[in-house]
């Protein structure tokens, strides 16, 4: 599969605790646990727990982030080094995983190559999670989820 190939899936009601794990995207919806195969892009029932979880509106646990502001409308990611990140809306969630900090907000979901200060809009009207691995991001807007091959 080349760079770039995209998936997606209609949930059946809200989507929640959405993972990468390799090649699978996981997440829950009112039907319970489901895994979408990002190779063959079929979507089966996946055995899970689908407890409520908090997402990382803070950017928690990303090394090079030192806080997240919320001045105004927009919230900023500031970083230990470097630029900070201005969003566009408030955050929903962020992840982060070699060199590229993946941001869902009320407004848009944002990839930011963070050495190149470099952004990519992926869903412009707001996404409510994310995920992120070596070989692909996906992000969520509540009713569908997506995946996109780095």
């Amino acid at each position: 599969m080349r760079a770039g190939t995209k998936r997606s899936i209609v949930a059946v009601g809200y989507t929640s605790r959405m993972r990468l794990e390799s090649d699978t995207l996981t997440y829950c919806d009112d039907r319970g646990g489901r895994a979408l195969d990002l190779a063959s892009g079929v979507e089966s029932a996946r055995e899970r727990s689908c407890e409520h979880e908090w997402r990382n509106s803070a950017c928690d646990g990303i090394d090079f982030v030192e806080s997240v502001r919320e001045p105004d409308q927009d919230d900023i990611i500031d970083a230990k080094e470097g630029p900070s990140f201005p969003m566009h809306g408030h955050i929903h969630d962020c992840a982060f995983n070699t060199g590229i900090l993946l941001v869902a907000t009320g407004r848009e979901v944002v990839a930011i190559d963070v050495k190149a200060d470099r952004r990519d809009v992926k869903l412009k009207g707001g996404g409510t999670e994310v995920a992120i691995n070596e070989a692909w991001v996906a992000w969520s807007d509540g009713e569908k989820v997506f995946a996109q091959r780095r």
